[in-house]
C-alpha cells in the first residue's frame, strides 16, 4: 500500500501535490476546529508536511509547517480553548510551529540526500554511465510500456 501511495504522489505534478497537501491542511484545520480540545490534531498536521517535503520542495514543506500552525492557532483560538495565562497559547504555537519546522527541513535534507544515493547507486563511478541495475530497471519500465499486462510470448 505504502508503495501504490509513492508511486501515486510521484506520478503527480509538483503543483498538484502542492495542492492535495494544501487542501489536507485545511480539512486537518477544519477538523481541529470541529473536535475543539477533545482530539489532539497537532501530529497529523505532520502529513501534509511529509507530502510537501518528500514529494515537491524543502520551500513547500517550511510553508506547509508555518500554514499548519497557523491553521493550529486559528482552530485553538476560536474554539475558545481556557488557558491558566494568555501567553500559554503563544508559547505552545511556538513548540509545535519549531517541531513542524524541524521535521519540513530534516525530511527535505533526507530526500536530497536518498535523491543523491539513488543516483550513485544506478551509475558507474568511472564512466557515468547507467550501470547493469539501472538498465535492466530502464528496460523493465520500457517492456511494461510497449506490452503492458500482455506476455510477449
Amino acid at each position: 500500500m505504502i508503495a501504490q501511495l509513492t508511486d501515486f504522489f510521484e506520478r503527480r505534478s509538483k503543483r498538484t501535490v502542492s495542492t492535495i497537501a494544501i487542501a489536507l491542511s485545511m480539512v486537518l484545520g477544519g477538523l481541529d476546529l470541529a473536535a475543539s480540545a477533545e482530539l489532539p490534531f497537532t501530529m497529523l498536521y505532520l502529513l501534509p508536511i511529509f507530502l510537501g517535503g518528500w514529494f515537491v520542495s524543502r520551500g513547500m514543506a517550511v510553508y506547509l509547517a508555518i500554514f499548519g500552525s497557523l491553521l493550529w492557532l486559528l482552530a485553538d483560538l476560536l474554539t475558545g480553548v481556557a488557558y491558566a495565562a494568555p501567553w500559554i497559547v503563544y508559547g505552545s504555537l511556538l513548540l509545535s510551529s519549531t517541531l513542524a519546522l524541524v521535521f519540513a527541513l530534516t525530511l527535505a535534507g533526507l530526500r536530497a540526500r536518498f535523491d543523491e544515493l539513488s543516483r550513485i547507486a544506478n551509475r558507474d563511478h568511472l564512466t557515468g554511465l547507467s550501470n547493469s541495475h539501472e538498465f535492466y530497471r530502464l528496460a523493465d519500465e520500457e517492456m511494461e510500456r510497449a506490452y503492458g499486462l500482455e506476455p510477449m510470448t
